[in-house]
């Protein structure tokens, strides 16, 4: 079954903004799941979604260096 990836790079906010949509595709038997930033990936402890964090490296330019599935 495919999979669709959310992308919510922001802050605490836009992370729990998305939440009501994930909710929703899990709820019609969809598959999703959420890549988030590590720096804000506390906010979905205790959430049952997949995700993909994402690492920040120091230049302040996000790269690929760490992505893993949690």
């Amino acid at each position: 079954m495919e999979t669709t990836l959310y992308i919510a790079l922001g802050r605490y906010g836009d992370i729990l903004a998305a939440l009501p949509i994930i909710q929703h595709e899990i709820a019609e038997g969809r598959h999703a799941c959420m890549m988030v930033s590590t720096d804000y990936a506390s906010v979905l402890d205790g959430v049952s979604v997949q995700r993909l964090l994402f690492c920040k490296d120091t230049t302040d330019s996000w790269t690929y260096t760490t992505a893993t599935w949690r």
